[in-house]
Formats: structure tokens, sequence, C-alpha cells
């Protein structure tokens, strides 16, 4: 150490922030279209520092409707991403997004939800949409 900067550049009273890893993983539904699902992404920091800034993006395929309360980007074609702000995650924590999705066509399609933090540590979780 010399005059209070540690071999790192760092100050010498500094503390590690520790590993920060985040898993997600949904809880879906489905059924007949026309009528409404809920679902639920949960974000999961398995690290031992806390992730700082984490958001949840997805885009939906056309004709899915999403309710809940992530901000809308309406883009060309009709189609909307959504971003789901969640904070800070402490380590072993969860934190649940929850929203409602409807269609109105019959059939499979699916779309991915990316998990990001401000610290790098990045996931996805596939959303799976089956309608009759």
């Amino acid at each position: 150490m010399v005059g209070g900067i540690g071999l790192l550049g760092l100050p010498a009273n500094a503390r590690a922030q520790g590993s920060v890893v985040l898993e997600a993983s949904a809880d879906t539904g489905s059924g007949p279209a026309r009528s409404t699902y809920p679902q639920v992404i949960h974000v999961y920091n398995s690290g031992s520092g806390i992730a700082t800034g984490v958001t949840v993006t997805f885009t939906p395929p056309k004709g899915v409707k999403i309710a809940g309360t992530c901000m809308v980007d309406r883009m060309a074609g009709g189609i909307r991403s959504y971003t789901c702000s969640l904070g800070d995650i402490a380590p072993l924590q969860t934190v649940d997004v929850s929203f409602i999705l409807s269609t109105t066509k019959p059939g499979d399609d699916s779309f991915t939800a990316d998990v990001t933090c401000i610290e790098g540590s990045s996931t996805s979780v596939f959303l799976p949409i089956v309608t009759t």
C-alpha cells in the first residue's frame, strides 16, 4: 500500500463488491384464444453482490397484448417492446415481474425476456404462448 492506495489502485478501505449472477424462470399460463393468462418472470440474484439497475426487456409477437406496469415502447408495424425496471436485487433475493398476456388468435408462439444489470450479468427466459 502506498499513501492509502491499495495494489489495485483502489482506496485501502474499499471493499470488493462480490459477484452478481442473475437467473430467471417463468410461470406461464395458456388455453383458449381471446382469454387472459397471468405470467410471472422470477429474477434471482444467486451471487454475493448487489445487482443494481436490473431490467427485464421483452418483445412479444404481434397480436399478443400485455397488461402490466412495465414501460411500453411502440415500434413500427404494431410491435410493442416492454421494459420493466426492478431496481436493485440483493444477494439471494428474488424479484417477480407479473403481467397479464392475451392473444386473439389460436396457435403456438413464444418470446424471450432478457434480464440485465449494471454489473454486466445477464440471462434470458423463454415464455411459450399456446392458445387453442
